[in-house]
Protein backbone atom coordinates (compact mmCIF):
# COMPACT_ATOMS: atom_id res chain seq x y z
CA UNK A 1 0.00 0.00 0.00
CA UNK A 2 2.78 2.69 0.64
CA UNK A 3 4.64 1.95 -2.38
CA UNK A 4 0.74 3.08 -4.73
CA UNK A 5 0.70 5.53 -2.32
CA UNK A 6 4.16 6.63 -2.69
CA UNK A 7 3.87 5.97 -6.59
CA UNK A 8 0.78 8.10 -6.82
CA UNK A 9 2.46 11.18 -5.15
CA UNK A 10 5.26 10.91 -7.34
CA UNK A 11 3.04 10.93 -10.45
CA UNK A 12 1.28 13.97 -8.57
CA UNK A 13 4.64 16.09 -8.51
CA UNK A 14 5.01 15.09 -12.27
CA UNK A 15 2.50 16.00 -13.51
CA UNK A 16 2.62 19.31 -11.94
CA UNK A 17 5.81 19.53 -12.96
CA UNK A 18 4.94 18.77 -16.36
CA UNK A 19 2.25 20.66 -16.78
CA UNK A 20 4.06 24.05 -15.35
CA UNK A 21 6.99 22.91 -18.35
CA UNK A 22 4.08 22.60 -21.06
CA UNK A 23 2.59 25.95 -20.19
CA UNK A 24 5.71 28.03 -20.46
CA UNK A 25 7.67 25.89 -23.00
CA UNK A 26 4.53 24.29 -25.40
CA UNK A 27 1.87 26.96 -25.14
CA UNK A 28 2.33 28.83 -28.39
CA UNK A 29 -0.95 30.27 -29.28
CA UNK A 30 -3.06 32.90 -26.70
CA UNK A 31 -6.54 32.83 -28.41
CA UNK A 32 -8.41 33.56 -25.17
CA UNK A 33 -5.84 36.31 -24.97
CA UNK A 34 -5.74 37.93 -28.34
CA UNK A 35 -7.00 41.25 -29.76
CA UNK A 36 -5.89 40.13 -33.15
CA UNK A 37 -8.69 40.62 -35.47
CA UNK A 38 -6.15 41.33 -38.90
CA UNK A 39 -2.64 40.79 -39.79
CA UNK A 40 -0.40 42.97 -37.60
CA UNK A 41 2.86 44.63 -39.26
CA UNK A 42 5.41 45.41 -36.73
CA UNK A 43 8.74 47.21 -37.05
CA UNK A 44 11.30 46.92 -34.57
CA UNK A 45 14.56 49.07 -34.56
CA UNK A 46 17.49 47.95 -33.76
CA UNK A 47 19.40 49.99 -31.33
CA UNK A 48 22.98 49.89 -30.47
CA UNK A 49 24.62 50.26 -26.86
CA UNK A 50 27.74 52.00 -28.24
CA UNK A 51 27.75 54.40 -31.23
CA UNK A 52 28.52 52.23 -34.14
CA UNK A 53 31.49 53.67 -36.79
CA UNK A 54 30.44 54.87 -40.51
CA UNK A 55 32.19 51.44 -41.86
CA UNK A 56 30.56 49.45 -39.76
CA UNK A 57 27.29 50.90 -40.66
CA UNK A 58 28.50 49.86 -44.45
CA UNK A 59 29.16 46.02 -43.70
CA UNK A 60 27.28 43.39 -45.23
CA UNK A 61 26.36 42.05 -41.58
CA UNK A 62 24.65 45.44 -40.19
CA UNK A 63 21.14 45.23 -39.59
CA UNK A 64 18.75 48.19 -37.71
CA UNK A 65 15.61 46.88 -38.58
CA UNK A 66 13.07 43.52 -38.27
CA UNK A 67 9.93 43.08 -40.06
CA UNK A 68 7.30 40.78 -38.21
CA UNK A 69 4.06 40.17 -39.69
CA UNK A 70 1.36 37.77 -38.59
CA UNK A 71 -2.17 36.47 -38.29
CA UNK A 72 -3.74 34.28 -35.87
CA UNK A 73 -1.86 31.22 -36.81
CA UNK A 74 1.24 32.37 -39.23
CA UNK A 75 3.93 34.53 -38.68
CA UNK A 76 7.09 36.06 -41.82
CA UNK A 77 9.90 37.24 -39.87
CA UNK A 78 12.70 39.42 -41.69
CA UNK A 79 15.56 40.70 -40.33
CA UNK A 80 16.61 44.01 -43.08
CA UNK A 81 20.20 44.31 -44.14
CA UNK A 82 20.24 47.61 -46.00
CA UNK A 83 23.98 47.00 -47.43
CA UNK A 84 22.55 43.58 -49.05
CA UNK A 85 20.24 44.40 -51.82
CA UNK A 86 20.30 40.78 -52.75
CA UNK A 87 19.40 39.70 -49.42
CA UNK A 88 16.33 37.08 -49.86
CA UNK A 89 15.98 35.07 -46.71
CA UNK A 90 13.55 35.14 -44.79
CA UNK A 91 11.30 32.72 -41.73
CA UNK A 92 7.38 31.55 -41.72
CA UNK A 93 6.26 30.32 -38.89
CA UNK A 94 3.41 28.62 -38.27
CA UNK A 95 1.95 28.09 -34.96
CA UNK A 96 -0.94 25.14 -35.80
CA UNK A 97 2.00 22.91 -37.13
CA UNK A 98 4.82 24.06 -34.98
CA UNK A 99 7.03 24.58 -37.77
CA UNK A 100 9.58 27.15 -38.69
CA UNK A 101 10.30 27.58 -42.57
CA UNK A 102 13.58 28.99 -43.57
CA UNK A 103 13.39 30.58 -46.84
CA UNK A 104 15.45 31.72 -49.80
CA UNK A 105 13.30 33.53 -52.11
CA UNK A 106 15.68 33.24 -55.04
CA UNK A 107 16.17 29.77 -54.88
CA UNK A 108 12.45 28.95 -53.79
CA UNK A 109 14.16 26.82 -51.49
CA UNK A 110 12.46 26.19 -47.55
CA UNK A 111 13.83 24.58 -44.93
CA UNK A 112 11.59 23.44 -42.46
CA UNK A 113 12.56 22.24 -38.56
CA UNK A 114 10.27 22.33 -35.58
CA UNK A 115 9.46 25.04 -32.75
CA UNK A 116 12.48 24.53 -30.70
CA UNK A 117 12.10 25.44 -26.61
CA UNK A 118 13.50 28.94 -25.81
CA UNK A 119 17.06 28.29 -23.89
CA UNK A 120 17.83 31.65 -22.46
CA UNK A 121 16.27 31.78 -19.22
CA UNK A 122 14.30 34.74 -17.36
CA UNK A 123 13.14 35.89 -14.23
CA UNK A 124 9.38 37.83 -14.32
CA UNK A 125 9.38 40.87 -12.54
CA UNK A 126 6.05 42.79 -11.35
CA UNK A 127 6.09 45.20 -13.09
CA UNK A 128 4.63 46.38 -16.83
CA UNK A 129 5.40 48.98 -19.44
CA UNK A 130 3.04 49.84 -22.29
CA UNK A 131 4.40 49.53 -25.42
CA UNK A 132 2.47 50.52 -28.96
CA UNK A 133 -0.77 50.90 -27.01
CA UNK A 134 -0.36 47.01 -25.15
CA UNK A 135 0.47 46.52 -21.14
CA UNK A 136 3.44 44.23 -21.81
CA UNK A 137 4.67 42.26 -18.76
CA UNK A 138 8.33 42.15 -17.61
CA UNK A 139 11.19 40.12 -16.70
CA UNK A 140 15.13 40.37 -17.13
CA UNK A 141 17.74 37.65 -18.44
CA UNK A 142 21.81 37.82 -17.60
CA UNK A 143 24.06 38.00 -20.34
CA UNK A 144 27.64 39.05 -19.92
CA UNK A 145 27.04 39.24 -15.64
CA UNK A 146 25.24 42.18 -16.62
CA UNK A 147 21.38 42.18 -16.35
CA UNK A 148 18.63 43.14 -19.38
CA UNK A 149 14.84 44.04 -19.66
CA UNK A 150 12.00 42.04 -22.03
CA UNK A 151 8.86 43.51 -22.40
CA UNK A 152 6.02 41.25 -23.89
CA UNK A 153 2.60 40.61 -23.65
CA UNK A 154 -0.23 37.76 -24.64
CA UNK A 155 -2.87 40.01 -26.64
CA UNK A 156 -1.02 39.54 -29.60
CA UNK A 157 -2.04 36.11 -29.76
CA UNK A 158 1.01 34.54 -30.85
CA UNK A 159 4.51 33.19 -28.84
CA UNK A 160 7.26 35.01 -30.31
CA UNK A 161 9.91 35.02 -28.16
CA UNK A 162 13.31 34.58 -29.97
CA UNK A 163 15.35 32.30 -27.66
CA UNK A 164 14.31 34.05 -24.57
CA UNK A 165 11.76 31.97 -22.06
CA UNK A 166 9.11 34.44 -21.78
CA UNK A 167 4.85 33.40 -22.26
CA UNK A 168 4.00 36.19 -24.86
CA UNK A 169 5.20 37.85 -27.65
CA UNK A 170 8.48 40.53 -27.26
CA UNK A 171 7.69 44.57 -28.13
CA UNK A 172 11.24 44.69 -26.55
CA UNK A 173 14.44 42.31 -25.66
CA UNK A 174 18.01 42.38 -26.20
CA UNK A 175 20.77 40.95 -28.34
CA UNK A 176 24.08 40.89 -29.16
CA UNK A 177 26.32 40.71 -32.13
CA UNK A 178 30.16 39.15 -31.94
CA UNK A 179 31.01 42.68 -34.65
CA UNK A 180 28.52 45.27 -33.16
CA UNK A 181 28.12 44.40 -29.64
CA UNK A 182 25.01 44.45 -27.35
CA UNK A 183 21.85 46.22 -28.52
CA UNK A 184 17.83 46.52 -27.88
CA UNK A 185 15.07 45.39 -30.15
CA UNK A 186 12.24 47.46 -29.93
CA UNK A 187 8.51 47.94 -31.14
CA UNK A 188 8.69 51.16 -33.28
CA UNK A 189 5.16 50.87 -35.17
CA UNK A 190 2.32 48.84 -35.67
CA UNK A 191 -0.26 48.79 -38.06
CA UNK A 192 -3.29 46.57 -38.58
CA UNK A 193 -4.11 45.15 -42.55
CA UNK A 194 -6.18 42.48 -43.87
CA UNK A 195 -3.66 40.44 -46.43
CA UNK A 196 -4.30 37.49 -48.51
CA UNK A 197 -3.80 33.95 -46.92
CA UNK A 198 -1.24 33.68 -50.42
CA UNK A 199 0.95 36.03 -48.15
CA UNK A 200 2.49 33.59 -46.11
CA UNK A 201 1.98 30.85 -48.74
CA UNK A 202 4.94 28.47 -49.57
CA UNK A 203 2.91 26.12 -52.65
CA UNK A 204 6.06 27.94 -54.88
CA UNK A 205 8.73 26.80 -53.23
CA UNK A 206 10.69 23.24 -52.10
CA UNK A 207 10.50 22.12 -49.04
CA UNK A 208 12.92 19.87 -47.23
CA UNK A 209 13.29 18.70 -43.66
CA UNK A 210 16.52 20.04 -41.96
CA UNK A 211 17.71 16.82 -42.25
CA UNK A 212 16.80 15.60 -45.98
CA UNK A 213 18.80 19.07 -47.00
CA UNK A 214 21.77 18.01 -45.09
CA UNK A 215 21.18 15.01 -47.16
CA UNK A 216 20.67 16.34 -50.30
CA UNK A 217 23.57 19.02 -50.15
CA UNK A 218 26.11 16.16 -49.25
CA UNK A 219 24.87 14.44 -52.26
CA UNK A 220 26.08 17.35 -54.55
CA UNK A 221 29.17 17.67 -52.73
CA UNK A 222 30.13 14.80 -53.40
CA UNK A 223 28.79 14.84 -57.28
CA UNK A 224 30.23 18.73 -57.47
CA UNK A 225 33.67 16.92 -56.48
CA UNK A 226 33.71 13.92 -58.98
CA UNK A 227 32.38 17.09 -61.41
CA UNK A 228 35.84 18.79 -60.35
CA UNK A 229 38.32 15.95 -60.32
CA UNK A 230 36.64 15.16 -64.11
CA UNK A 231 38.48 18.93 -65.25
CA UNK A 232 41.73 17.62 -64.15
CA UNK A 233 44.58 16.88 -66.50
CA UNK A 234 41.68 18.18 -69.49
CA UNK A 235 43.34 20.69 -71.59
CA UNK A 236 42.54 24.10 -71.01
CA UNK A 237 39.56 26.00 -73.08
CA UNK A 238 41.94 28.62 -74.95
CA UNK A 239 40.77 32.59 -75.69
CA UNK A 240 42.19 35.76 -76.45
CA UNK A 241 40.34 38.61 -74.86
CA UNK A 242 41.32 42.18 -73.98
CA UNK A 243 41.06 43.01 -70.12
CA UNK A 244 39.22 46.05 -68.99
CA UNK A 245 42.51 47.86 -68.85
CA UNK A 246 43.67 47.08 -72.85
CA UNK A 247 45.39 44.21 -71.74
CA UNK A 248 45.64 41.44 -74.32
CA UNK A 249 45.39 38.07 -73.11
CA UNK A 250 45.77 35.05 -75.13
CA UNK A 251 46.41 31.69 -73.62
CA UNK A 252 47.67 29.99 -76.52
CA UNK A 253 50.84 32.68 -76.06
CA UNK A 254 50.90 31.38 -72.34
CA UNK A 255 51.78 27.90 -73.36
CA UNK A 256 55.20 27.34 -70.86
CA UNK A 257 53.82 29.63 -68.20
CA UNK A 258 51.45 28.99 -65.51
CA UNK A 259 47.62 30.38 -65.80
CA UNK A 260 45.43 30.87 -62.52
CA UNK A 261 42.31 31.50 -63.62
CA UNK A 262 39.12 32.98 -61.08
CA UNK A 263 35.10 33.16 -62.10
CA UNK A 264 33.23 35.77 -60.65
CA UNK A 265 30.63 38.25 -60.71
CA UNK A 266 30.19 41.28 -58.68
CA UNK A 267 26.92 40.95 -56.64
CA UNK A 268 28.20 37.26 -55.34
CA UNK A 269 28.91 37.26 -51.79
CA UNK A 270 31.53 34.74 -51.57
CA UNK A 271 33.35 35.89 -54.55
CA UNK A 272 33.55 39.52 -53.34
CA UNK A 273 34.81 37.41 -49.74
CA UNK A 274 37.64 35.63 -51.65
CA UNK A 275 39.05 38.85 -53.02
CA UNK A 276 41.79 39.57 -50.08
CA UNK A 277 42.87 36.07 -50.29
CA UNK A 278 43.45 36.18 -54.20
CA UNK A 279 45.42 39.37 -53.88
CA UNK A 280 47.34 38.19 -51.39
CA UNK A 281 48.14 34.85 -53.84
CA UNK A 282 48.67 37.16 -56.49
CA UNK A 283 51.25 39.58 -54.50
CA UNK A 284 53.00 35.74 -53.88
CA UNK A 285 54.10 35.50 -57.48
CA UNK A 286 54.55 39.18 -58.34
CA UNK A 287 58.42 38.56 -59.08
CA UNK A 288 57.65 35.25 -61.31
CA UNK A 289 56.42 36.66 -64.84
CA UNK A 290 55.43 33.28 -65.79
CA UNK A 291 52.40 32.77 -63.54
CA UNK A 292 49.39 34.62 -65.07
CA UNK A 293 46.65 35.62 -62.96
CA UNK A 294 43.33 36.18 -64.73
CA UNK A 295 39.80 37.46 -63.37
CA UNK A 296 36.77 36.56 -65.77
CA UNK A 297 33.87 38.56 -64.41
CA UNK A 298 29.82 37.57 -65.88
CA UNK A 299 29.70 41.90 -65.65
CA UNK A 300 29.83 44.73 -67.94
CA UNK A 301 32.27 47.03 -67.90
CA UNK A 302 30.08 49.48 -66.77
CA UNK A 303 29.34 47.91 -63.75
CA UNK A 304 32.61 46.68 -62.68
CA UNK A 305 34.17 50.06 -62.77
CA UNK A 306 32.55 51.42 -59.29
CA UNK A 307 32.54 48.08 -57.66
CA UNK A 308 36.76 47.90 -58.27
CA UNK A 309 36.25 51.48 -56.87
CA UNK A 310 35.55 49.93 -54.16
CA UNK A 311 37.01 46.63 -53.64
CA UNK A 312 40.57 45.81 -54.62
CA UNK A 313 41.65 42.82 -57.23
CA UNK A 314 44.89 42.45 -58.64
CA UNK A 315 44.11 40.36 -61.48
CA UNK A 316 44.26 41.61 -64.85
CA UNK A 317 40.16 41.71 -65.60
CA UNK A 318 38.22 40.45 -68.61
CA UNK A 319 34.78 41.46 -68.33
CA UNK A 320 31.37 40.05 -69.90
CA UNK A 321 32.93 36.67 -69.97
CA UNK A 322 30.60 34.45 -69.00
CA UNK A 323 30.82 32.41 -72.41
CA UNK A 324 33.86 31.71 -71.57
CA UNK A 325 33.03 30.55 -68.14
CA UNK A 326 30.14 27.89 -70.03
CA UNK A 327 33.09 26.85 -72.60
CA UNK A 328 35.15 25.44 -69.14
CA UNK A 329 31.59 24.02 -67.41
CA UNK A 330 31.69 26.79 -64.87
CA UNK A 331 28.37 26.58 -62.88
CA UNK A 332 28.97 27.61 -59.63
CA UNK A 333 30.85 30.95 -58.51
CA UNK A 334 33.68 31.54 -57.70
CA UNK A 335 35.83 29.05 -59.34
CA UNK A 336 39.10 29.00 -59.52
CA UNK A 337 41.46 27.28 -62.17
CA UNK A 338 45.01 26.12 -62.26
CA UNK A 339 46.13 25.65 -65.95
CA UNK A 340 49.78 24.29 -65.95
CA UNK A 341 52.93 25.03 -68.62
CA UNK A 342 51.30 22.17 -70.79
CA UNK A 343 47.94 23.88 -70.83
CA UNK A 344 46.22 20.74 -68.70
CA UNK A 345 44.11 21.79 -65.91
CA UNK A 346 45.93 21.08 -62.74
CA UNK A 347 42.77 22.59 -60.07
CA UNK A 348 39.25 23.18 -60.55
CA UNK A 349 37.91 24.63 -57.38
CA UNK A 350 34.92 25.63 -57.08
CA UNK A 351 32.72 27.45 -54.46
CA UNK A 352 34.46 30.11 -51.46
CA UNK A 353 36.71 28.46 -49.37
CA UNK A 354 38.47 29.90 -46.45
CA UNK A 355 42.25 27.89 -47.32
CA UNK A 356 42.02 28.85 -51.18
CA UNK A 357 45.12 31.28 -50.58
CA UNK A 358 46.39 27.71 -49.39
CA UNK A 359 45.08 25.62 -52.02
CA UNK A 360 45.89 27.43 -55.13
CA UNK A 361 49.30 28.23 -53.82
CA UNK A 362 50.04 24.52 -53.36
CA UNK A 363 48.94 23.89 -56.95
CA UNK A 364 50.95 26.62 -58.59
CA UNK A 365 54.09 26.01 -56.91
CA UNK A 366 53.25 21.85 -57.65
CA UNK A 367 53.37 22.62 -61.05
CA UNK A 368 56.12 25.07 -60.78
CA UNK A 369 58.41 22.42 -59.49
CA UNK A 370 57.34 19.70 -61.79
CA UNK A 371 57.77 21.22 -64.77
CA UNK A 372 61.34 23.64 -64.51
Amino acid sequence: MEFYCKNAITNLILFVILSTFQSVNGQWMYPKESKVTKDVIINYEIIYDKPLTEAQKKEASFSDNIVVIFNTTKMKYNKIYPNRPNHSYFKILDYKSKLVYQVNDISKLAITHPFSPPKTATNSINATKTILGYTCEKATTTHQGKTKTLFFTKALGLRYCSHFNVDGFLLEYPGFSKKFGSYRVVAKTIHYKKLEPSFYNLDSYKTYTKEAYNTLKQERREQRIKKNLAHIGQPAKKFSLNSINGKRLATKKMLGEVIVLNFWFTTCPPCKKELPLLNKLKETYKNNPNVNFIALANDPEYKLAPFLRQHKFDYDIIAEARFVAEKYGVSSYPTNIVVDKEGLIQAFETGYKSDIFERLKYQIDKVLDSQK
